[in-house]
């Protein structure tokens, strides 16, 4: 039988002429609206540069697929950038990285998207039509297991310890790998039973990144609220329950964390709709490098209103 992620796909590609990928004159069209200015902190940005800076390689297909969660993502969130109590807004944020070592190469993971409005800092990840079995196996050794046990993807054993790979993150080192060794019991439980949009590894990289961006910039965190999204199309049958256990972890760490940084910090993590998000943007905002508004844009490929 086939899920509803796979009708969603077939049913767009159906609407788009049979067509898996969005026209020439459409790609050019998201080429020229990418590349528009904006200003934000007095420096001129254009989101072309922070997608080819990402390291998903959106724009050589992913995002003009008709079922793009990068490019409805972009809908979604880019025309903050016309809002002037917008402070920042950037896709593919790079988040801080783990140390390298000479057999340890890993850089930050990526946020799709990272907006800030006063005091709130906003990091978001989007998902749409994508699903996956999660498995003990892809969480990497270096965000957990000492030197001697840790293996790099390729098997090669590790050299650095925790301290060193956490950049001398002591209060990290001291949580995280608990947490992480607590989210690999939940997936031996529950991580092969379906195919859902939660991607543990994902979430856990994003998570240290965020983790190690409070730590390097306390001074710059304090007193702000911080937000983390999953946003998601509206699955009501694939609710995950590994999903669930692992906001729930999230939670007891973040408090333990910022109360062990001595911050005072609001943190927040948890599940939004992408149709929520949708009927939020009032009706006549303009779509960033658009005559267009966000709605009509949106539309076009499927209806978000119809819940």
């Amino acid at each position: 039988m086939m899920n509803k992620r796979d009708q969603l796909k077939n049913e767009l590609i159906e609407n788009n002429n049979n067509e898996k990928y969005i026209s020439d004159k459409e790609k050019l069209d998201y080429y020229s609206r990418l590349f528009k200015a904006y200003v934000k902190k007095n420096k001129v940005k254009r989101f072309i540069y922070q997608y080819l800076e990402g390291d998903g390689n959106e724009l050589l297909s992913k995002f003009f697929n008709v079922y793009s969660s990068s490019r409805i993502c972009f809908e979604l969130y880019s025309w903050l950038a016309n809002e002037e109590e917008i402070d920042d807004i950037e896709f593919e944020y790079h988040l801080p990285s783990m140390r390298s070592s000479s057999n340890i190469k890993l850089r930050g993971s990526n946020m799709d998207v990272y907006y800030v409005i006063g005091n709130n800092i906003y990091f978001i990840e989007s998902k749409f039509t994508e699903a996956l079995n999660n498995k003990n196996n892809i969480i990497p050794d270096a965000f957990y297991k000492e030197r001697g046990i840790a293996k790099s993807q390729k098997g090669i054993p590790l050299n650095s310890d925790l301290y060193y790979r956490f950049s001398d993150n002591g209060i990290l080192v001291r949580l995280f790998p608990d947490f992480v060794e607590d989210v690999i019991g939940y997936i031996e439980l529950y991580g092969d039973n379906t195919q859902d949009w939660f991607d543990v590894r994902q979430e856990i990289a994003h998570l240290f990144g965020i983790c190690q961006y409070i730590y390097k910039n306390q001074k710059k965190v304090n007193n702000t609220r911080i937000h983390f999204y999953n946003v998601v199309y509206d699955f009501k049958d694939d609710i995950s329950l590994l999903a669930v256990l692992f906001r729930n972890r999230v939670e007891k760490m973040m408090e333990e964390y910022i109360k062990l940084l001595n911050l005072r910090i609001s943190f927040e993590y948890y599940y939004k709709y992408m149709q929520d998000i949708y009927k939020d943007i009032p009706d006549d905002k303009l779509a960033f490098g658009s005559d267009m508004t966000v709605k009509e844009i949106l539309s076009k490929y499927f209806k978000l209103d119809n819940r």
